[in-house]
Parts: C-alpha cells; structure tokens; sequence
C-alpha cells in the first residue's frame, strides 16, 4: 500500500489485519486502515534534524506524495507541527479551527497541526504534504492564515514560472 522510506528514529511494521502502524519523532503514532485508501502511487519519507537545526532553523519532519479516495480522513488533536498540502487532482475539505474550507487542484492549504484539526477526501484526491517546524515556524504559520486563511488558488502558472 504505502511506499516508505525510513530512518533509525522511525518505525512501520504492517500486521496481518492490513493495519499500518507508524511513529514519528515525536513518538506520536498514526494507524493507517484500508479505510484510509491510499493508493499504490503513494510515498511517504522521513527525516530527522540535528538539534542545532531544530533550535534555529525551519526543517521538514516528514514528505510524501498521496493519492487516496474518497474513504481517506485524518483527524487529530494536537500535534507538534505544521502542515502544507498542494491539491494535484480532486479535492478534499480542511476542518481548522477557523472553519472548514474545501481545497481543490492547484490549492495550497496550510495548517497549523497544533490544534485540532482534520481534512478528508471529498472524491478523490492527490497531494503533495509536508510537515515542517523549527524556529518561528508557528509566527509564520498564524501569519500566513490570518492574511490568507487556510487555503490559497495557486495558478498552475505561478508554479511553474522561471
């Protein structure tokens, strides 16, 4: 199901129930089901900074490419990072504590994983995610959603413009 490639500091065992067990850094575990369908095309990587870098720095915690259907949801309480989502194809629904926001192709949705939060498939849906942190990560994340809100149109264009 799920492409990985993983660090000393991460673990993934997969059980005979089709049930994908993984822990981050922070020790904190995600369960993955086939109620969650993430697709064969799906990848998702690790990483692990220094402590130098994690005191002065922005750094990305974890990346991947996935493409789920309609089954797919993640909720969370509180969880030590933040996230960027850019919708390649189909759409999903962010549910923030500001409100709930739908993000489609070419949306750039960012949230702050700090508080709870969930997002969905609405069909089905392909992105790009990554989780970042480190210094002034979570200034920079109220900013951006206190100007822009959650989600952002991005112009295929503005993407790939030199």
């Amino acid at each position: 199901m799920l492409q990985f490639s993983v660090n000393t500091n991460h673990r993934a065992e997969k059980t005979e129930m089709e049930i994908l067990y993984m822990e981050n850094i922070h020790g904190e575990k995600y369960r993955f089901t086939k109620n969650n369908t993430i697709r064969n095309r799906s990848a998702i990587y690790f990483n692990t900074p220094s402590e130098w870098a994690k005191e002065n720095l922005f750094y990305i915690e974890m990346y991947g490419h996935f493409v789920c259907d309609k089954h797919y949801e993640i909720r969370r309480g509180a969880f030590d990072s933040y996230l960027l989502i850019l919708t390649l194809n189909g759409s999903g629904t962010i549910e923030t504590p500001q409100g709930k926001t739908k993000c489609q192709k070419e949306d750039i949705a960012v949230i702050d994983c700090n508080e709870e939060h969930s997002y969905r498939a609405d069909e089905n849906w392909e992105f790009l995610w990554l989780h970042f942190n480190g210094n002034k990560s979570h200034e920079m994340v109220r900013m951006l959603i206190e100007q822009q809100g959650n989600v952002v149109h991005v112009p295929e264009t503005s993407l790939t413009s030199r």
